[in-house]
């Protein structure tokens, strides 16, 4: 909302935006106590009747045109909300580690199996649905359940994806939860971000080895021998069946876990025969 004063013809006026007011009005009536939790979580509080004709006085005093007024909570303690941290300079705590927290989740999700990654980041997915909407159990928070069915709008989608990127140490597109709109389908994207498929890094030591021979100066027998070799190794790959021992799955593989040096010792080894 917007107060103003001195709106005199050709007079100086002063707005301000207010922020949440302490007292319910035809605005704020139908907001639920999740919807005051998450108003309130960013450390901007409500506005009491005598702060806020305070904040109306010093407004007016200041004399500039537009100003922002609302009650900051955790300022006084060092714990500045992150929308305030630029504004507000306070000794740099130190941070340190949560008990157990076992690293990054990318590490994390290491050790585990297909499966047990899988059910692993739809829990976190889960946990982090259920603080923004203000659950006391994320078990209540069905995997398969929509975001629009959970109650999620523009702000609650933006606030989830926010804690997504800063539990997945990226940051993810704005529209992450409308793109995927159910926590398995936010653990699908998490997985292949965190963990990504075989085939990308396979596809990363093929295109090293484009470069590699896109850089190379060879007289045209020395190109011969390598042309050969190499339709020699696609006619291999496409002849090996999938899921059998030294299939297109194991080639991938061999090619996720080869060194540049080897990929380089093929090329010289091709040159020679």
């Amino acid at each position: 909302a917007l107060a103003q004063h001195r709106t005199t013809h050709h007079q100086p006026t002063t707005s301000i935006a207010w922020g949440l007011w302490a007292n319910t009005t035809a605005m704020t009536n139908h907001l639920t106590q999740a919807d005051l939790a998450r108003l309130t979580g960013n450390g901007l509080g409500p506005i009491s009747t005598d702060a806020g004709t305070a904040l109306l006085d010093a407004a007016v005093r200041a004399g500039r045109p537009a100003l922002a007024a609302s009650a900051v909570h955790g300022v006084a303690r060092g714990d500045v909300p992150a929308a305030l941290r630029d504004l507000v300079r306070t000794a740099r705590r130190r941070e340190t580690a949560a008990p157990g927290a076992g690293g990054s989740l990318a590490e994390r999700l290491r050790p585990l199996t297909g499966p047990q990654r899988t059910t692993f980041l739809i829990g976190q997915v889960r946990e982090q649905v259920a603080q923004v909407l203000g659950h006391d159990d994320p078990a209540s928070i069905g995997q398969e359940q929509s975001f629009q069915d959970l109650g999620f709008d523009s702000l609650t989608a933006v606030e989830l994806r926010n804690r997504l990127s800063t539990l997945a140490g990226e940051r993810l597109p704005a529209t992450v939860v409308f793109d995927h709109p159910t926590p398995h389908a936010l653990a699908a994207l998490l997985l292949d971000r965190l963990v990504p498929h075989p085939h990308v890094a396979a596809r990363a030591k093929v295109d090293e080895l484009d470069v590699f021979l896109a850089e190379l100066a060879l007289a045209d027998e020395d190109r011969s021998l390598i042309t050969t070799h190499l339709e020699s190794l696609i006619d291999r790959w496409r002849d090996r069946a999938p899921n059998t021992p030294g299939g297109p799955e194991s080639e991938e593989a061999d090619l996720d876990s080869a060194s540049d040096e080897e990929l380089f010792r093929l090329v010289d080894t091709s040159r020679k025969e």
